[in-house]
C-alpha cells in the first residue's frame, strides 16, 4: 500500500490499525476508502485476473480507435474512387461528343440490341473516319461474332 502512495491514515484504517489521536478527529467516507484501496488493488492481488481484465479493456479501446481510423480511411478512399469514376465518365463523355461531332464517325451498337433498322441499346464503340483510324494506336473494329 505504501508503494501505491495511498493516504496514510486510510491505509492504517484499512489494515485495522489505530491511527492514534486521528481516530477521534478523522473519519474518511467509505467512498474515499474505496478510492484509496482501488489504487493498490493490483499490488495486493495474487490472482492475475484483475490485471488481465485491465489489459483486455485497454486493448479493446486501442482496437476501437484503430477501427475508427480504418473506417475513416475507407470512407476517404471510397470518396476518392467515386470522384475518379466521375472524372473518367466526364472525360469519356467529352471525348465521345467530340468524336461524334464529326458526321463521318459512326456509333457502333451491340449487335444483339439492333432491331433491324433502328439502333437501340448500349453503345459498343465509335467507328472513326479512316484518317483517324490509321493515325491512332489501334483500330476500332466492330465484332462480327454473334
Amino acid at each position: 500500500m505504501a508503494n501505491a502512495r495511498i493516504n496514510i491514515e486510510i491505509r492504517e484504517m484499512l489494515l485495522g490499525h489505530s491511527i492514534g489521536l486521528s481516530d477521534a478527529y478523522y473519519r474518511p467516507t467509505p467512498e474515499q476508502c474505496l478510492n484509496e484501496y482501488l489504487k493498490c488493488i493490483d499490488d495486493l492481488t495474487i490472482n492475475e485476473e484483475n490485471r488481465l481484465c485491465k489489459q483486455v479493456q485497454e486493448l479493446q479501446e486501442k482496437n476501437q480507435d484503430k477501427d475508427y481510423i480504418i473506417q475513416g480511411k475507407l470512407i476517404e478512399k471510397d470518396d476518392q474512387i467515386k470522384a475518379l469514376q466521375e472524372s473518367i465518365k466526364f472525360l469519356s463523355d467529352t471525348v465521345n461528343r467530340a468524336l461524334l461531332a464529326d458526321p463521318s464517325n459512326k456509333i457502333i451498337y451491340h449487335e444483339d440490341e439492333n432491331d433491324g433498322k433502328n439502333k437501340v441499346g448500349t453503345v459498343k464503340g465509335i467507328e472513326l473516319k479512316p484518317e483517324l483510324n490509321n493515325k491512332s494506336i489501334g483500330k476500332i473494329i466492330p465484332s462480327k461474332k454473334k
